[in-house]
């Protein structure tokens, strides 16, 4: 037999012990019913994620008295990720920098802006000076 099975089965003869059905289990654990069935059959880990395969199995274990965390331990196996992890193209430096350079065009209207303002600002303060306006 399969030891995947055989996992399944072990959960499965504890559960029976206790004469809990899968829709029993699956009421008072929120674990949907196929996913039950699923760690029973040991196929879970090719429906879900690893992460949602152990964390499944671990709280199933636990509702039936079974010590979860050990079990997973032992049978690690079963859950493993993916071998590599993924590559992404773009780097720190990238990310500290998006968004904070201002565009050039920007840049320059702002300059312009700031230009033009204080040769309006000089010219009637010039006018207000010399010929008595405002």
């Amino acid at each position: 037999m399969d030891s995947k099975k055989k996992f399944g089965q072990t959960l499965r003869e504890h559960r029976e012990k206790l004469s809990k059905s899968l829709t029993d289990i699956e009421n008072e654990t929120s674990i949907k019913l196929s996913y039950l069935e699923a760690i029973e059959e040991g196929t879970l880990d090719s429906l879900i994620s690893s992460v949602y395969a152990r964390g499944f199995t671990k709280q199933y274990a636990n509702f039936l008295g079974l010590d979860g965390e050990r079990l997973l331990r032992e049978e690690q196996i079963f859950f493993k990720g993916p071998e590599s992890k993924p590559y992404f193209s773009y780097g720190i430096s990238t990310v500290e920098t998006r968004g904070s350079q201002m565009p050039s065009s920007q840049l320059w209207t702002y300059v312009l802006r700031a230009v033009l303002g204080i040769t309006l600002f000089s010219v009637f303060w010039y006018l207000s000076r010399h010929f008595g306006w405002f």
